[in-house]
């Protein structure tokens, strides 16, 4: 089958397909489905990419980073948090092992990054 063919073919099958999240794993797949040749639309209830890794004060949506809430929910604890608990947790991957392969963290951050440089980078 010549290339033209092949091309018309896939161009004929094209399939639609929905990633849920725009997290890092729905971002990748987001890309790799779209180098595919599949037409892709990303969906993402809060309203910005990021995954578990998006800071939210929204009770609703699930979070890796606690909100201000804390102070209610462990007040003997109070004394070991501070004014935005995890705002500025430390990811316990180096930036080496943890970027996308074809868009490297970039050489600002420190090896051990915090959660709103994570954001940061997924939103470029």
């Amino acid at each position: 089958m010549s290339i033209v063919a092949s091309s018309l073919t896939r161009a004929m099958m094209k399939q639609t397909v929905a990633v849920v999240g725009a997290g890092p794993s729905g971002l990748s797949m987001l890309k790799q489905l779209r180098e595919d040749g599949f037409s892709v639309t990303g969906f993402e209830r809060r309203g910005k990419v990021g995954g578990l890794w998006a800071y939210s004060e929204d009770p609703s949506h699930t979070t890796a980073l606690p909100s201000e809430k804390l102070h209610h929910l462990l007040p003997p604890c109070t004394e070991f948090i501070t004014d935005s608990p995890f705002i500025g947790t430390t990811a316990l991957l180096s930036k080496y092992t943890c970027g996308f392969s074809d868009y490297p963290m970039p050489e600002k951050y420190p090896i051990f990054f915090k959660s709103d440089q994570f954001q940061e980078y997924m939103e470029d």
